[in-house]
């Protein structure tokens, strides 16, 4: 029985130091393939390969210092391509700096720089990856012979980084809205990676719920700029956040309603229908024949213009008196132009003579100087409403020249 204890014991202790031993043991590379980089790190699931040619293109090669006509791949590209196409880390936030293998039989390692792998303007200072002769080689600053790996690829070890994410916010430029108004906005994570992500809504640093995470409205009800904002985290992940800015202005000032006339109360509508001082049809306008009313500066009723002025009621005829004398009609004269035929009374010699009537009846008279104050009246007032009232009694007959 103890024997048997003895063994399963001793058979425990030869498995955890065997599982020690291999995994302090380096990894062995596969056999070396021209243009190929291996990628390894903590926050990466599986090994990276990076094809130069293929992967990376001559676009982003540069010049090597010191090797004419010789292009090469700094470590930052290689870096930033397993970034976009893994989302698992970011070049600018690594804790340590990261390592790179050097060749040969006991192969050192290379370090380079976290604060400096991040920057273009230190693709120069840092390692550059190069092919020639069919083999990967290695420029570095600080040697005249560039490492060449004949035997391995060359592996870049990472340490912990903590990826960033991209999100973007949609409308991206500034948007003008009128109080009262509702906006709405959309968000968009570029890189999740697989990773769940989170996203917060705020509109001036203040957080606002929504029913759909990628989605927000929100109704701005002052005027006022705002700041509307989505803030995208995730484990393991840099947060990041994407902004808008909303311009709110006033109001729009609500329509008016047109007051229906009734017929009862003018109208506010000042659209040239009325006319002050108008009766009802019945009257005129005020100030002309049996009018009423008066044309001044207040409204009169709401009735509606008539399209014409309407015609002046005409004084009903009256009966001519009869006196046994003709009516004298006509536009008022001057008196100048008025002759009286002489009755017998009137000598033959007096120097107020008058042209013959053309008529059967004989005879005239002579017009006295009260008759002649008559005449100057009714020049005045009308020699036709003298007449209807008997004042040329007795005259004889006028007659008007033309």
């Amino acid at each position: 029985m103890n024997r048997t204890r003895a063994s399963k014991t001793w058979l425990l202790f030869l498995l955890v130091a065997g599982t020690a031993t291999l995994l302090s043991m380096p990894s062995v590379s596969r056999a070396a393939e021209a243009g190929v980089v291996e990628v390894r790190g903590i926050t990466l699931e599986d090994q990276v390969d990076v094809n130069l040619e293929s992967d990376l293109g001559q676009s982003a090669a540069i010049p090597v210092p010191g090797l004419s006509g010789t292009r090469g791949w700094p470590v930052r590209k290689v870096l930033l391509y397993v970034q976009s196409s893994t989302n698992a880390i970011d070049v600018a936030s690594f804790d340590k700096d990261p390592t790179i293998s050097q060749p040969g039989t006991s192969p050192g390692t290379y370090y380079v720089s976290r604060k400096r792998v991040a920057s273009s303007q230190y693709d120069t200072q840092l390692p550059i990856f190069f092919v020639e002769d069919g083999v990967t080689k290695m420029w570095v600053k600080d040697r005249s012979d560039p490492f060449q790996y004949t035997d391995r690829n060359p592996q870049i070890d990472l340490p912990k980084s903590s990826t960033k994410l991209d999100v973007t916010i949609s409308p991206r430029r500034s948007i003008r809205i009128k109080a009262g108004e509702t906006a709405t906005f959309e968000a968009k994570v570029h890189n999740a990676g697989g990773k769940r992500v989170s996203l917060s809504w705020l509109v001036n640093n203040s957080p606002k719920s929504s029913d759909e995470p990628d989605r927000f409205s929100y109704r701005f009800t002052k005027e006022g700029t705002y700041k509307v904002a989505v803030l995208a985290s995730a484990p393991d992940a840099a947060q990041d956040v994407a902004t808008v800015t909303v311009y709110v202005g006033k109001a729009p000032e609500p329509k008016k309603k047109k007051k229906k006339d009734d017929g009862g109360t003018p109208s506010t509508n000042d659209d040239g229908g009325y006319v002050p001082g108008y009766d009802d049809g019945y009257g005129g306008y005020g100030g002309y024949g049996g009018g009423t009313g008066s044309v001044t500066d207040a409204p009169g009723p709401a009735s509606p213009a008539p399209a014409t002025k309407p015609d002046e009621p005409k004084e009903p005829d009256q009966p001519p008196f009869d006196d046994g004398l003709e009516t004298v009609k006509g536009q008022l004269v001057d008196p100048a132009q008025i002759s009286a035929v002489p009755s017998a009374e009137t000598p033959t010699g007096s120097s107020e003579q008058a042209e013959p009537v053309e008529d059967d009846q004989k005879g005239g008279g002579g017009i006295s100087k009260g008759a002649m104050t008559a005449v100057g009246i009714g020049v005045l007032l009308g020699l036709g409403g003298l007449a209807e009232a008997g004042a040329f009694t007795g005259f004889g007959r006028f007659r008007f020249r033309p």
